[in-house]
């Protein structure tokens, strides 16, 4: 077992995600964020992705079966605190607009609502028609084929 620490990190990040972990025989299992890392809030190091402990599992004669990364299963964690990062940025320049920029985004939120409600209003039309209760056999037959 390999412990990797700091892997929330990005730039700690991209070296363990340049790693081509397949080409060791021996490397069973990889996870990234075994531990989630965190975005710091205090002055030093702030808005910074730091902490986390990644994973690596060897296998003592090499794998059987093919690599297991955690990353194909789940989302990483890191790329995650960095969207939110940037979303907290964003909203501390929003927090310095004027009247005028807040209330063009309020027209382009009444705009999306009204466009919801109109799709809203079409996807019921479809499922309320006849065609569609009709065809709800093959819909069920359909979705169990695909699992």
């Amino acid at each position: 077992m390999i412990l990797l620490h700091d892997a929330a990190n990005e730039i700690v990040r991209a070296g363990l995600e340049a790693v081509e972990y397949g080409s060791w025989p021996k490397v069973s299992t990889v996870d990234h964020d075994f531990i989630p890392g965190y975005l710091v809030k205090t002055e030093r190091f702030h808005h910074e992705i730091w902490g986390g402990w990644g994973l690596i599992l060897i296998a003592d004669r090499g794998s059987q079966d093919r690599l297991h990364t955690i990353s194909e299963v789940a989302y990483p964690v890191a790329p995650i605190l960095a969207d939110h990062r940037a979303r907290l940025l964003s909203g501390a320049r929003d927090q310095q607009t004027g009247p005028e920029e807040r209330e063009l985004g309020s027209a382009e939120i009444d705009e999306l609502r009204s466009r919801l409600a109109d799709l809203e209003a079409r996807l019921s039309t479809v499922i309320g028609s006849r065609t569609w209760r009709m065809t709800t056999p093959l819909r069920r037959v359909a979705a169990r084929l695909r699992g």
